[in-house]
């Protein structure tokens, strides 16, 4: 008996039971659309069967507050949630104004304007869902190593360790000159450098209390420097770059 018991405890799930769970994933996933499009085909069939036919009023009255109880439910619990903690949201505008048209026999407005609500949550549920999509996707892209410059030197460190101010050393793949399909790129479209030596440097600069502050880089040096950074000019058909010591990243070993 015991053995029979342990038999059937090791028995797969029943396709039966797989269905109820992909069932209430999928109303979990879809629940907002599903209610939006059941508030607007209540509201639609009660206009219709209001102004073309002669289906008694109770009928049409009933119709509509199925529009509301699909439309509102939700706004409904989400109002009064806030409302305990003192918070007056959107939802509870949208009750408050639907409940009002109810008052006045304005029925119609007030499903339309529920139907609009649920629909506007919908899109936003949606919408929400895509960017949480796109920031996991993101994230899985986050490289579990870095190379840093501390104290001069290259260090290889996990991304836990890395520190706010750290200068991070990256070493791209080379530029390419031409396409895959063997164009050549004009000089305008390829990337500009971020690597170069210097060739002069200035006496350095002046601090708040008037002393002077010595470059920490030299004529010679090879370094890394800021995207986009700096002044261009030519000098005798050279193109050439004045730097700020800020924008200089790292001076990279010889």
């Amino acid at each position: 008996m015991a053995q029979s018991l342990q038999a059937s405890m090791r028995l797969p799930v029943t396709k039966p039971a797989q269905s109820a769970r992909s069932l209430r994933a999928f109303l979990s996933e879809y629940v907002l659309v599903i209610l939006a499009a059941a508030t607007w085909l209540l509201l639609i069939t009660a206009a219709a069967l209001d102004h073309l036919t002669a289906t008694p009023q109770s009928v049409v009255s009933a119709l509509y507050v199925g529009a509301y109880l699909t439309g509102g439910t939700l706004a409904v619990k989400a109002a009064f949630t806030d409302l305990m903690h003192g918070i007056v949201n959107v939802d509870l505008l949208m009750v408050t104004a639907a409940a009002g048209a109810a008052v006045i026999n304005a029925w119609g407005e007030g499903g339309v304007l529920l139907a609009l609500f649920a629909s506007s949550n919908a899109l936003e549920h949606f919408a929400m869902d895509r960017t949480r999509n796109a920031v996991r996707a993101l994230m899985a892209l986050a490289p579990e190593q870095a190379t840093v410059l501390r104290d001069g030197r290259e260090q290889v460190l996990r991304i836990e360790d890395v520190l706010v101010g750290d200068h991070v050393v990256i070493r791209p793949a080379a530029r390419e000159e031409t396409t895959k399909m063997g164009i050549v790129l004009p000089d305008t479209s390829k990337e500009k450098p971020q690597r170069g030596e210097v060739i002069a440097a200035g006496p350095g600069r002046v601090s708040d209390d008037g002393k002077r502050i010595d470059l920490e880089v030299k004529v010679g040096d090879i370094v890394l420097f800021a995207k986009y950074a700096g002044t261009e000019f030519k000098l005798e058909d050279e193109e050439l770059l004045i730097l700020s010591e800020k924008d200089i990243l790292a001076v990279l070993p010889e």
